[in-house]
């Protein structure tokens, strides 16, 4: 099972970083189960630090059921 690390960065359209914006990371459906049962949200939610980055922690597609599943 692997725990994948993904990020970005919110700007403004001048370029300038946006802090505390709110990012939202949605699962394909309401919820999933990992391999070892554990269950997975259909949303999760963060804001960005100072410079306007973001950062979650979800696991990899291939791990979650219903196979299939996808984040957007």
């Amino acid at each position: 099972m692997s725990v994948r690390n993904i990020q970005g960065t919110v700007l403004d359209i001048t370029g300038v970083p946006i802090a505390g914006a709110v990012v939202t990371c949605d699962l394909a459906v309401s919820e999933a189960i990992t391999a070892s049962g554990e269950v997975v949200p259909g949303e999760l939610n963060t804001l960005t630090n100072a410079s306007g980055v973001w950062t979650f922690s979800v696991y990899a597609n291939a791990d979650l059921t219903p196979s299939g599943t996808s984040y957007v």
